[in-house]
Order: structure tokens, then sequence, then C-alpha cells
């Protein structure tokens, strides 16, 4: 790897100051040449004409055409619109894929994905269709091999995700050998929502980040929703490390974004989901990351459903800020520094419709992120009544910005890949080319720095792709660089440098903190001059005093450096940082000892008229009143000592003390002198001397008090509690009892009681009684219980002739009056028996009946009956069908033989509740008629439901084959029979003797036409065109042969034509030729 630098070395730091205000858009739509675009979710910036100018890209929906919005000088845009996607597109990114100097444009539909190389004139485009279908979400474009060339990632909504390498001409091909992103557990690999390409460890190559979302995964442990970072070992080998890195948030996660959000030199990350609350991690210590998402407010600000999470400086005060975009909304979160951001609702489209998407750039060139920003429904859905908005930034403020663009060489033209750090009293901040981010939108390729109100950058340090890495001084505020990736011409130079020992040189791109002497070192003069350097680094040893001072407690202390200390009350080290002549660090190690100020008090006690000397020799006489004297003496650290001395003047004390004792008592005196047994009154002077050695008198006249003595007899009831005089309580007495109470007389002297105490003794007794509910109750002593409700317990208390109780227990069982009603339902005009007896014969209607019915206890109880009748009796008739001659079962299991002739048969039953009835079946018998007529040819049956069937009697009435209409035409002589069948019924008819008696054709009528049969009141006969037709004779009859009268004509076609009664029914048709041969036909009248 190689480094190019400028020399920088880093000595102290100023304050850092930037201005921030609430973000303020305008809405400058009427500024683009096309105002009516609604572009969904896609959406982008880039210089597209080379003019360094950053220009739009959206999609047209109505046709599905990319439109170019080309940046003006002058805030205008001209358009122009090229060709489009072939379906409806989900992303979009764009950067240079063929090294022609202008931006390429990459569209993903449902579809195969689609590129739009340009020709190398502006605006003039070839379009490529890449292999493979994908239903597309997410995509990058990136130097996946490190080859100098773009290649493309698209993430697939609905299976694995699809890597393209690039040839370098634009030419692209599916290789999953360059980043295979399967899920870590078995699954289809759907789920693909967003990529994002970063450096994210900050060790040189490209990691990749995937968002995953899966619709109707609802277990956070299923593989398609879980999200994965996928870190590049630099040699193109992918691990996944999301889970070890702190960044696996198992939620149905929408777009991800690294950005250095604390100007620390690595990247936090931000996740935006939508089954929880959208999360902000800080990346606290090399590829690990800490959740910060309580810490920061996000918890109780919550964003989702969310589509797109961008992160840029809006109001260039250093801090780069967070907008989130999503079907309900924007959400601006203004970055203060240390994780602190301050959050406003929908306020970027400046009370317009909120937005859903946007993409950033500098689209009026002034130095402020501005956006171009969609206003759709759904996810990717577009709205013709708010199309996309032009909103320019307007926060005002005199914060500075610097701008750059990078021109590849052996990298890839845009730099994508490319790491920029911009040096200054803010620290550092970072910046990286992406072309492609969040879901599916493309930002500007020109990296944007804020830099508050700094006005000088210390160093801007940029590593490109492939690992070179430079440095440049001496660039200017509010000013955009174009970059190129080599330099044109070198030189060689030699510098000479002296650092301080213990200090650090920044040069080069190297950190230097030893002397001694380094070739070669690469220094980027201007944009394309490098000068090769010779560094001859010398120190400057600094020096180091230590200095003791001693101090007393309260005074001022003057450090080596000027620094004051006031007042100082206890030992303190401090380091004094002098500069010597080198202009290197010359340090003083000051320890101060305070000595504490040694005051103390003392406390002296005096007699009247004595004399008194100080701590400091003063001598006070003849001393009569108390005082207080301070003493200023200096000990032995020559700090001052100051002894407070308070003289108390003790008086001289005398007064007189009386005293009471009892009789036959000893008394002390106050000084010590003992008197026993005291009978009299008498006086004692007593002569003390006080602490302080002074006299005290005191005078004891001490009065002898007489005692009294007394006799008291009580009586009292068993069990009851007895206090004595002197307050001794005895419960509960049940034995009589003596005791001696001493109490106090009036003059504190014992007066004693003698206590005799006799115990009365007591009665008591039980007594059971039962009573009706609702009776009344007078208990032993007269206490009345009118109605009482439940059974209880009392207690009589009366008096015995002793004057104590007699008590009686009384247990009073109240008998329970019951009340209830009963349901009955019984048969019409059957008996019915009450609770109390009573019968009530033939019951015919419902009625209430009350029964009073005794107890066993002799109390009422009271049932209140309530009868009702089950429906009347089953009679009736019903109307049954029979076979002749056969025998039927009825449900009371009467069995009856039917004849051939209709009856009636009554049979008796129960109905469902047992209740009994009868029932009158009118059988209905009807027999087969066997009407046969005999033709010379043929056996005709009049019947009409029946079904037939010829046999031959000759054969065992063996059924003949197909012989089932009303006419038969038997083949030979001989004896036939038909058996007809209705339903269950069956029967059949006598053999009959058959001869044929005509030499004729015996079917001669087999090939009339008689149609329409059945039919609704017309009805043709037509004979067949065989050149045998004969004249023949039509007669219309019911089925009883009575003849019914029709109307016959001729048709021109010789067809006869009848006309049947408009009455529905069965008829027969007899058909008769002028041989005297006929036929019978069944017709049916609808």
């Amino acid at each position: 790897m190689r480094f190019f630098a400028t020399l920088l070395i880093l000595t102290s730091f100023t304050v850092y100051g930037a201005l921030n205000a609430q973000p303020a858009f305008t809405n400058a739509t009427s500024q683009l040449f096309y105002q009516n675009t609604s572009s969904g979710a896609p959406i982008g910036c880039a210089d597209m004409n080379g003019d360094g100018l950053d220009d739009i890209v959206h999609i047209y929906r109505p046709t599905d055409m990319v439109r170019i919005q080309y940046q003006q000088p002058g805030q205008n845009f001209v358009g122009l619109e090229v060709m489009g996607s072939t379906s409806n597109p989900w992303s979009l990114a764009l950067a240079d894929v063929n090294a022609d100097g202008l931006n390429d444009i990459f569209l993903g539909p449902v579809a195969n994905p689609e590129v739009l190389i340009s020709t190398g004139v502006p605006g003039a485009y070839l379009k490529t269709t890449l292999s493979q279908s994908v239903f597309s979400q997410g995509a990058n474009f990136s130097d996946i091999d490190v080859d100098g060339d773009l290649d493309l990632f698209v993430c697939h909504d609905v299976g694995l995700s699809t890597p393209y390498r690039n040839d370098g001409s634009g030419n692209f091909t599916y290789d999953l050998s360059l980043i295979a992103a399967y899920t870590n557990g078995d699954s289809d690999n759907s789920g693909n929502y967003a990529t994002i390409w970063t450096d994210y460890d900050n060790d040189g190559d490209q990691d990749m980040y995937l968002s995953r979302c899966r619709q109707g995964a609802g277990n956070p442990l299923d593989p398609r929703r879980i999200n994965q970072l996928f870190q590049n070992d630099g040699n193109g080998n992918f691990t996944d490390v999301a889970e070890a890195a702190g960044l696996m948030p198992l939620a149905q996660s929408w777009a991800t974004d690294f950005a250095d959000l604390d100007n620390d030199g690595d990247l936090d990350c931000v996740i935006l989901n939508h089954d929880q609350t959208s999360r902000i991690y800080e990346q606290t210590s090399p590829g690990l990351f800490t959740d910060r998402t309580i810490e920061v407010g996000l918890n109780v600000n919550p964003f989702t459903p969310g589509i797109q999470v961008i992160i840029e400086d809006f109001d260039n005060d250093g801090w780069q800020d967070l907008v989130l975009t999503g079907t309900s909304g924007d959400l601006f979160m203004q970055n203060q520094g240390d994780f602190t951001f301050t959050f406003h609702h929908n306020d970027i489209s400046g009370g317009a419709e909120p937005i859903h998407t946007a993409a950033v750039g500098d689209l009026n060139n002034d130095g402020r992120l501005d956006l171009i920003a969609g206003r759709g429904s759904g996810f990717n859905g577009t709205s013709s009544s708010n199309p996309d908005v032009l909103l320019l930034n307007d926060n005002i403020n005199e914060n500075n910005f610097l701008k750059i663009r990078l021109e590849g060489e052996h990298s890839n033209r845009n730099g994508v890949g490319s790491r920029l750090e911009v040096y200054g009293d803010w620290g550092v901040q970072v910046r990286e080319v992406r072309a492609g981010e969040s879901y599916g939108i493309s930002h500007s390729l020109t990296k944007h720095f804020g830099l508050g109100e700094a006005t000088e950058i210390d160093s801007l340090a940029v590593r490109w792709p492939d690992g070179d890495r430079y440095v440049f001084q001496g660039l200017s505020v509010n000013t955009t660089y174009l970059i190129p990736e080599r330099p044109q011409e070198i030189i060689l130079t030699s510098i000479e440098a002296m650092i301080c020992e213990g200090d650090t040189l920044f040069a080069f791109g190297q950190v230097f903190t030893e002397a001694g002497i380094y070739q070669n070192l690469p220094e980027l003069i201007e944009i394309d001059t490098l000068a090769l350097v010779s560094l001859h680094l010398g120190l400057y040893e600094s020096s180091a005093t230590l200095l003791a001072t001693q101090i007393c407690q309260g005074e001022d202390y003057l450090a080596q450096d000027g620094t004051v200390y006031s007042l100082a009350i206890e030992d303190f080290t401090h380091q004094s940082v002098l500069t010597n002549q080198n202009g290197c660090d010359s340090i003083i190690e000051e320890t101060i000892t305070v000595f504490p100020l040694l005051n103390d008090t003392m406390y002296v006690d005096l007699c009247p008229g004595q004399g008194y000397q100080t701590q400091d020799g003063s001598e006070i006489l003849n001393v009569q009143e108390s005082f207080v004297y301070e003493s200023l003496l200096t000990d032995q650290n020559g700090c001052d000592r100051i002894i407070t001395e308070q003289v108390t003047v003790s008086p001289v004390y005398q007064f007189t003390l009386e005293s009471n004792i009892c009789s036959g008592e000893d008394f002390m005196a106050i000084d010590g002198t003992l008197y026993g047994q005291l009978t009299e009154s008498f006086e004692h002077l007593n002569v003390l001397t006080t602490m302080n050695g002074c006299d005290s008198l005191i005078e004891e006249v001490v009065t002898v008090q007489p005692t009294f003595v007394d006799t008291l007899e009580v009586s009292i009831c068993q069990g009851e509690n007895y206090v004595a005089q002197d307050g001794t309580e005895f419960p509960n007495s049940t034995e009589s009892f003596t005791y001696q109470s001493v109490l106090t007389g009036q003059n504190d002297c014992d007066s004693i009681v003698e206590e005799t105490v006799t115990v009365l003794p007591t009665f008591s007794s039980e007594l059971e009684a039962s009573i009706c509910s609702a009776q009344g109750y007078v208990a032993q002593d007269g206490t009345e219980f009118p109605a009482p409700e439940e059974s209880f317990v009392y207690q009589s208390i009366l008096t015995a002739q002793n004057g104590c109780d007699s008590v009686i227990t009384e247990s009073v069982e109240v008998v329970t009056f019951y009340e209830s009603t009963e349901f009955d339902t019984i048969c019409w005009k059957s008996d019915y028996v009450a609770p109390d007896g009573t019968v009530f014969e033939m019951v015919h209607a419902p009625f209430q009946y009350i029964s009073y019915v005794v107890d066993t206890n002799g109390c009422f109880t009271v049932i209140t009956s309530e009868v009702s009748l089950y429906p009347g009796p089953v009679v009736g008739h019903v109307l049954e069908f029979a076979c002749p001659f056969t025998t039927l079962v009825f449900n009371d299991s009467t069995s009856v033989f039917v004849e051939d002739r209709d009856t009636t048969i009554h049979v008796d039953v129960l109905d469902q509740n047992g209740c009994l009835g009868s029932l009158n079946y009118d059988i209905i018998v009807t027999p087969f008629e066997f009407i046969i007529d005999e033709t010379p040819t043929s056996l005709l049956y009049s019947g009409v439901n029946e079904v037939v069937q010829w046999v031959d009697c000759d054969a065992g009435f063996a059924p003949i084959e197909g012989a089932t209409d009303f006419e038969f035409f038997p083949a030979a002589n001989g004896n036939y029979a038909v058996i007809l069948s209705r339903g269950e019924c069956i029967d059949t008819s006598d053999c009959i003797n058959f001869i044929i008696t005509s030499t004729e054709e015996p079917n001669w009528a087999g090939g009339l036409k008689i149609y329409p049969n059945p039919t609704n009141g017309l009805l043709y006969v037509e004979q067949p065109a065989s050149g045998l037709e004969t004249n023949f004779s039509l007669r219309v009859t019911d089925l009883l042969g009575r003849e019914v009268p029709v109307a016959i004509t001729t048709t021109a076609n010789q067809r006869q034509r009848i006309e049947l009664p408009p009455a529905a029914g069965v008829y027969l048709l007899k058909i008769t030729d002028d041989r005297g041969r006929s036929t019978v036909r069944r017709i049916v009248v609808r």
C-alpha cells in the first residue's frame, strides 16, 4: 500500500463552532423542465453530462420512460426523456460503468435487470438487458472484485440476489463467484430488500450489509428476515458477522445506512424496520456496535413503516443528520453532536404532502444539500396528483462547506468505494463514495462536508479503492475540488523539523514520535504534482523539576505558572507547565503541604476575688465576674495558634431545703449525716465545697409524717373480676380470699387497707326450643323475637336470690316455611292428583291449584301446582296406497291383508307424550286392468303408467328381449303374457294364445314417424318414403276408450297434422291402414 501526504503537525485544537437551526426547504418544482413526473420509490441525483453539476434522474410512470433534468447555472433545468424500462422499476443506480466519462443508469424492474449505457454523448444511451429474471429491490454499483471497474449487485425479493461482473466496457455477466448472499439456514433465499457497500471496519476493502424483510414470515428466527453483514477478508471472501458485530435486530428491516454520526472516525449504523422500532447503533470499538436507540429517543419517536434512510449534513454544522421517509410521512433528525438529535416530523416538505422517497444532491450549486423527493403511495406506488417535488435547502446560516469530486484512473471513474477524511478543529469527518443506496435510490457522487463556522481545513485524506492514500493540505472552504487519482509530476526535496520530546508529528499520512532521517516521503504539492521528501527529524529534550512548599492553613499560594490557590485548607499538588527557550514544555511538579491552625479553647473556674494568669502571661487580679480572653501564640511550624480562655466565676451558694419523710424512716443529709427511724421533725445545716473550691451552705428542714391502717369487706359473684384498692386485678374469681393494699396517703406515706373478698356462687342451664317460620319467640328474660327467619342461640341472664346471675342458654330452631311451584303436564281427559291428595278427574283444560301440606315439624308447606295439557289426542285420517293382495303392518303392530279393493282400517296410537289417540288409514288399492287387444300381427296393452315386459309362456315365462312397449309383435305363433309393474306393485296377465293371421309385413307401422311426443298440443304423423305408402285413418281416445274429438289436416308434404285437446293427459292414437291393419300409440300432452 502506498501513502501520499502533506506535512501536518498536530499541536493544539481550538473550539469548533457551528450554527444549526430547524431545517427549512423550499418547494422549487417550478424550476423543473418536467413538473408532472411521479417516479415512485426509485429516484437519483448525479452529474449526467459532465459539467460538474448534479442533475436529476427519475421515471415517468405512465410510460416508464427515464427523464433526465439537467441543472443549469441560474437555478433552472432543461429536460430530456430517454428510453425507459420494460416494466415497473423498483430501483435505480447511477455511475460510469464503461469509463467514458458519463454516468450510466441501472433500472431494476420486476423482470430482467436493465442498464442504459452512455454512448459518449450526453443523453444518448443503449439499453442492455441482463440475464436472470429478478423481482428487483435495492441495487448498487460496486467494484466487488477490485479490478478497476464497477460490478452490479441486485436484491431479489423472491429468490437469491444476483451479482453481475463487469468486463470494463459495461458488459455484465451473472456471476455468483463475486458474492453469494445465501441465508444462514435453509430457505428459498428470498426477502432481500436493500444492500449497502461500505468499509465499516476501515480495513481497506468493501463489505456489504443486507437488509432482509419477508412478507408472511412472522417467526423472528426465519432466515429470510435475518439481516446479514458480509465481511470482506481482502481477498474477495465474504463471511456473515452480523450477530458478532451486534447488527442483527431480528426485525423486518427495509433499508440500512452507515455513516460517522459522532465524528470519531468510524462508521455508525441506522436500520429502518417495519415490525418494530427502527434502530440506531454506535460503533464503540472496531467492528462492534452498541444499540443507542433508547438514549437517542427513537423509541419514543417511532418511525414505521419506512422506505428510505438518508444520512447527510443538511445544515452544514459538521454533524451528519438523518432523514427517514415512509408511507406515513418523513422524519428529520437534526444531529446536535454526541449522539443527541432534535426530531422534526413532516417538516421537510414545508407543509406540503409528506415525502416518502428522496435522493440527495446540491441541486442549485450553493453548497447546501437539496432533495428531489417523491410523494407516492404504498412502497412503490405513484400519485398523479402529487408529482415529484424539488426541495431546495434554505438553511440560512454562516456555516461553511467543502465538496469533493473524484476522477478515477486505475480505479473506477467515479471513485466508488473510496474513503474521504477531512481533518480540522472538529476532529475528523468521514465520507464514502457510493453508487446506489438505501431502497433503490442513488445520491450525488460529489461528497459534501459541512464545516460549521470553521474557516480553515487542516487536511483532506483520500483512500482510493486499490488502497492508495493521498493527503491534501491548504484547501479552501466553500470550494468544490476535482481530484484525479494519479499525480502528473514528481520532484525531490528535503525538510528539517524539530519536535519536543513526547510530542507527535503527523506528516505524509504517518505519525512520527522519534528522531531520525526518513527518506522518500510523498507530498502532494498540488492536485497533480508529487514531491518525494527526505525528512530530518530531531527531538528537543523536555525538563521536569520537583518543588516542595509549606504554607499555613488559610493562606494563599501562587504556583510557578501564576495559578493562585486562595485560602488553602489541605495539602495539594500542582503541575506548572512552562515553555523553555526551544518552545518545549518545562514541567515543575509542585507539592504544597498545608499546616493546620492549632486553635484551642480552655475552660477555667474561679471563686469570687481570686486572681488569674492567661496563657500569654497576662495577670488579672481580684476577679469578680466571668470573662473570655484570647491568647495569640506561635506553634513549631511558625503558624499562629489562638487559645480561647473562658473564665467562669462561681458564686457562693446559700439556701434552705425542706424535706418530708414518713414515721419510722431513715434520713441522710446532703453532707452525708444519717438519722435513723425518725419519729419527730428536725433541722440540719450542711457546709459544702463546690468543684471550684468555693463554699456552699444548705439548711435542711425535715418534717416526719404519720402512717394509716384500715379494713374492707367485699362480696362478688363467682366468675366476676375484682380490682383491689391498689389497682391489682383478680380476674374470674372462683374462691373467697384476703388481700392487703398498700396505698400512699396525702402526705405521701403508706396507707394499708386489709381487704376480705367473699365469692358468691352463680347458676347456669340450657333450654332447646323449636318454632315454625313466621312464628314469634319469647326468651326466659322476656325478650321477644317476632318471626325470626333463621335458627339462633340466646342467653337469658336472670338474677338469683343472692344477687348473682342465673344464665339460661336458649337454642331456638326455626323450621323454614317452604313455598314452591310445580309445573305438571298431563294428557287430555286424564286424572290429576295434587300434592295434598286432591283428585281431579277427566281434566280437559289447564288450571292452577294450591296445596297446603303439613311437614314432620308441624309446619305448613305451600305448593302451587300449574297444570297444563299436552296437545289434543291424535285423531285423523291417513291416505295409504297399497298393492292388491298384500299385507300392511302399522306402528302398533297391527297387520291387515289387503285384497283388490279399497278399505278403511282403524288403529290406536300413542303420541310422543304417551297420550292415546286413533288414526283411520284409508287404503287405496289400484288393481291392474289387463286390457289386451289383438291385431292380426300384434298384441296391444291399453295402459298408462305401468312398466311393461312381455314374456313367453311356452319358455317358462322368460322375458322377451326388447319387448317393453305397450304393443308387442310376436315373431311366431305361441302363448304370451305381459308383466306389469307400478312402483312396488307387480302383476302378470293370463297367457294369450296368439296366431298370426296375416301374411303381410307384421311391423308395417314400425316406420311411421309420430312427433313430437310428448307434445304441447300439435302432433304430426308421417309415412316413410319407401314406395309402400298406403292410406290410413286416425282415431284418438282417452285411456277408457272414449273417442276424443280432434282436428286432422293434411299438410303440403303429405303429413297428417293433429290438433289435440289443450287438457294435459295421456291419450291413445289408433292408426288403421286401408288393409285393416291397425296399431295403437300412447301420446302424452303437457
